[in-house]
């Protein structure tokens, strides 16, 4: 049910999104379009795709360091549990898309990441749902969702 949701919200977002300045802003159970300008003006947008790249780039080459660094909470449960390994026997090709959704709180964004990467000679794309939370003035992984 999780990886529908995320699968869903990831469509809904391609369609909306690049048509300009729109974020699905999430109120209680129900979403709400709104244009929002806030998070492409602050920057915070390009540092939650930087963390976003380094995040998947340690995920596939098992950097265990890379990835407590930048998790906490159960995205950090998920590190040293062993949970993201799997993803070692892909090889990344390469980041497809990012989308970015604000959350109620302007100190916590979900930011979803479309990937595509080999696994036994085959070709797949997927996608990652990172929810990120800034803690004493730095932006931390605190929850990661995938359909994978």
């Amino acid at each position: 049910m999780k990886n529908t949701k995320v699968l869903l919200i990831f469509i809904v977002l391609m369609l909306i999104i690049p048509l300009g300045m729109v974020v699905i802003k999430e109120v209680g159970r129900e979403t709400n379009p709104q244009v929002i300008n806030s998070i492409r003006n602050s920057g915070i947008q390009e540092k939650l795709k930087d963390i976003s790249m380094q995040f998947i780039t340690a995920e596939h080459k098992g950097d265990i360091e890379k990835l407590l660094v930048l998790t906490r909470h159960d995205a950090r449960k998920a590190v040293i549990n062993g949970d993201l390994a799997i993803f070692q026997t892909h090889q990344l090709n390469k980041i497809v898309y990012f989308n970015f959704i604000e959350r109620e709180s302007p100190d916590e964004y979900i930011v979803i990441v479309a990937v595509n990467s080999t696994i036994q000679g085959f070709g797949t794309t997927y996608y990652e749902s990172l929810t990120f939370r800034k803690i004493n003035d730095n932006w931390f992984i605190i929850k990661i969702e995938r359909d994978a």
